[in-house]
């Protein structure tokens, strides 16, 4: 814009153009040279004329159309709009060169009148001194009188004595004659031949290939001139055009934590960063000229030929954790951790669990205690308003930059210690820990502190394990508002919601707590057994139907209900009894609603299936027939399980499961969908029932095509009396 009063400065553009709530990345009133140097430097005349950078274009657009043609004092503005086809930039460059080349031009030719006078110089200097003595000595021979002997004598002394030997032995050599042109400078062959001096364009092309050959090499550009409002956000749309941008960082001013108008990209290809350099170097974005350099390389890796195997190891694993896609799953617990939490609630020694004595197998007892632990997390992390879809292994999506996943954390970890970790690295906007403490999720208010924590933190040692650190998936945390604080170190009450026709027992219903999956041959008694350790217990029933046979016999309907005094007891019976195994059944507890009880389960799109078949993946080579029939026996009454095997009688690493109902199915795939057996994650699918049953066609057909072609156990074998014999009947 120009027609700018005289007394409006920098600020006071800003002011002026930001009063319709625009975003003002860059005002900037164009001066006079100034009187002074450095700091105490004054600025002289405004020129009348500025400039001002928006967001947005249409911002851009809509102060154009307000401010132009319109007084600012007694000043009448001019407002144009600068088009991104950098033509004012390559005429300010073109200057800028042309200026240069005559300056190059001028101390050239400054240049060979001092190197012409300098060779002079070096010519009357290279004169031996002797001769120049001998000259004087002649020309006071010449002018001299009548002088004795003596006196001759003590001159010739005196110049004696001022040469050194290998003068006076040059003196009085007798110098052969040199022809003039033979003894001209130019004439002589120098010792270093003269390279071809390099002409300007020739110097900028090769200054230009070496900037190319950096970008290649590094893959990373560096930006200066950002809006301080700029965020990484909007640097990976801007620069995604030129391919796939692996990092986005803008560093942060150390005091303020504000950006401080820099940044890095990092692109998968360097044929991208090469295209983003061109083509965005004194581009416009968001209202400032970009000015785009290559990135030097990262610090270089230090010499390791005398480190250990371990350190080169831990070192590469740190280096790479930030970038690396992890073989863990989602909910990744430490085993020791598992079992010591579940000890500490039962308050027996971790040696009865995993004890051999009982039928159970210990790795089946751990697998299932993983489980219940598990569970109890994905029901504290859905109240704190964490999304568990998320978790899923199909979930390939991005990842969150400020959101770290704190897995493997030993038994006996507290809020604190985990906030005393990472509280140093910045501010902690949610720190959440489940009560068996086995996982954390850590949120920081600034990716950058999140990033920084990550590389400094990631398989660091805690206690006697390490910090396996992750990044959390994109859309971990849901639209709905959590039920308690930011930082939460245990179990947080659960909200439950009023139901829209309440009536009088609607407390009833909030301290009443829906048990299903319970076996056939338990009892209320049993039942009772277990929840009257709990404070505030009431009753315990479990529902039943006539039995056809017998009329007067009742038969149980697999579920049942538990009454407490308040919703505080119930809460707590609900973390603390789900998934406890009675009779050979993982029990599911839930509030209980008025109302008709669904029959399906609440299970995410995933764990809903058509079929009652499953197959699992992933199975340790280890694990027997009896160990899986075992771990998904507890969520599900199975019809068939088979595990193949290979023809040395060892398991191939993969299982088939067939359930009674699907819902015994759904249940089995939500529970044990995270769980590990043997340190293996188990991985869960649902087999296509058309498939199955094809299979089982294609090998019934196989089987029964084998049948006819194969001979029978009795072969006549044909000899040649049998062949005489077959001779003479002919």
């Amino acid at each position: 814009m120009s027609g700018l009063p005289s007394t409006a400065d920098n600020s006071a553009l800003r002011t002026h153009f930001g009063s319709r709530g625009a975003t003002i990345t860059d005002a900037k009133v164009v001066f006079k040279k100034g009187s002074g140097v450095g700091t105490s430097r004054q600025l002289g005349k405004s020129r009348g004329f500025g400039f001002v950078g928006f967001k947005t274009p249409e911002e851009a657009h809509e102060a154009l159309q307000f401010f132009n043609n319109t007084y600012w004092g007694t000043s009448k503005l001019e407002v144009e709009l600068i088009s991104d086809n950098k033509s004012i930039q390559e005429q300010l460059l073109d200057g800028k060169e042309t200026r240069a080349k005559r300056r190059r031009k001028e101390g050239n030719e400054g240049k060979e009148e001092s190197d012409s006078e300098d060779e002079s110089n070096k010519r009357i200097k290279t004169l031996k001194p002797v001769h120049l003595k001998a000259i004087e000595m002649q020309k006071a021979k010449n002018n001299t009188g009548n002088v004795d002997q003596g006196q001759v004598e003590d001159v010739e002394k005196d110049v004696n004595t001022e040469m050194s030997d290998l003068d006076y032995m040059r003196a009085r050599m007798k110098r052969r004659h040199i022809p003039e042109e033979l003894d001209d400078p130019s004439n002589r062959v120098p010792e270093h031949p003269p390279q071809p001096q390099e002409t300007p364009e020739q110097a900028e092309a090769r200054k230009q290939a070496e900037v190319i050959d950096q970008v290649m090499e590094t893959a990373r550009i560096f930006l200066r001139n950002l809006p301080f409002s700029c965020t990484e956000e909007d640097l990976k749309t801007e620069f995604s055009k030129f391919g796939v941008v692996n990092q986005a960082h803008i560093p942060l001013s150390n005091d303020t934590k504000t950006p401080i108008g820099m940044a890095y990209i990092s692109f998968a290809s360097p044929n991208s960063a090469v295209a983003a350099f061109k083509a965005s170097d004194g581009s416009i974005f968001q209202g400032r000229l970009l000015h785009v350099l290559p990135a030097v390389n990262k610090r270089a890796p230090q010499d390791q030929s005398n480190a250990s195997f371990k350190k080169i190891r831990n070192k590469d694993r740190k280096e790479g954790a930030e970038s690396r896609d992890f073989s863990w799953s989602g909910l990744y617990m430490n085993a020791d951790a598992v079992v010591s939490s579940l000890a500490s609630r039962l308050k027996i020694d971790k040696s009865e669990i995993l004890s051999s004595e009982s039928s159970s197998n210990p790795a089946v007892k751990v697998a299932l205690a993983e489980t219940h632990i598990i569970n109890e997390t994905k029901g504290f992390l859905k109240d704190q308003g964490v999304n568990l879809d998320a978790f899923s292994p199909e979930n390939k999506g991005p990842r969150l930059e400020n959101t770290i996943l704190v897995k493997n954390i030993p038994f006996g970890t507290s809020v604190d210690d985990l906030d005393a970790i990472f509280r140093p690295f910045g501010e902690i906007g949610r720190l959440l820990l489940p009560p068996a403490g086995t996982i954390a999720v850590v949120e920081f208010t600034l990716p950058q502190d999140a990033r920084t924590a990550f590389k400094k933190l990631a398989y660091k040692r805690l206690g006697n394990s390490v910090l396996y650190l992750e990044k959390a998936p994109d859309g971990i945390w849901s639209k709905e508002q959590p039920s308690s604080e930011a930082i939460a170190g245990g179990p947080k009450p659960v909200e439950v919601k009023e139901n829209e026709a309440s009536n009088e027992d609607g407390g009833e219903a909030a301290s009443t707590l829906f048990i299903k999956n319970i076996a056939f041959s338990s009892t209320e008694s049993k039942l009772a057994s277990i929840f009257s350790s709990i404070s505030g217990y009431r009753y315990a029933r479990i529902q039943t139907k006539p039995d056809p046979k017998k009329p007067s016999n009742r038969l149980s309907m697999g579920y049942g209900f538990v009454g407490f005094d308040n919703e505080e007891h119930a809460k707590h019976a609900l973390s603390t009894m789900q998934n406890y195994v009675l009779d050979g059944h993982s029990l599911q507890v839930k509030f209980a609603q008025r109302g008709k009880e669904s029959d399906s389960t609440n299970t995410t799109s995933m764990g809903q299936s058509k079929t009652t078949k499953m197959i699992v993946k992933n199975v340790p080579f280890e694990a027997t027939k009896k160990d899986v029939r075992e771990l998904f026996g507890m969520h599900g009454q199975l019809k068939s399980v088979r595990v193949p095997r290979k023809f040395d009688r060892k398991t191939r690493g993969f299982a088939f499961l067939d359930f009674v109902t699907r819902r015994d199915a759904e249940i089995a795939y939500e529970s044990l969908r995270h769980t590990h057996l043997l340190g293996r994650h188990l991985v869960l699918q649902w087999a296509d029932d058309e498939a199955a049953n094809d299979i089982d066609a294609l090998r019934e057909k196989t089987a029964s095509s084998r049948s006819t072609n194969m001979p029978t156990n009795k072969t006549k074998f044909v000899g040649p009396e049998d062949l005489a014999l077959e001779d003479t009947s002919d």
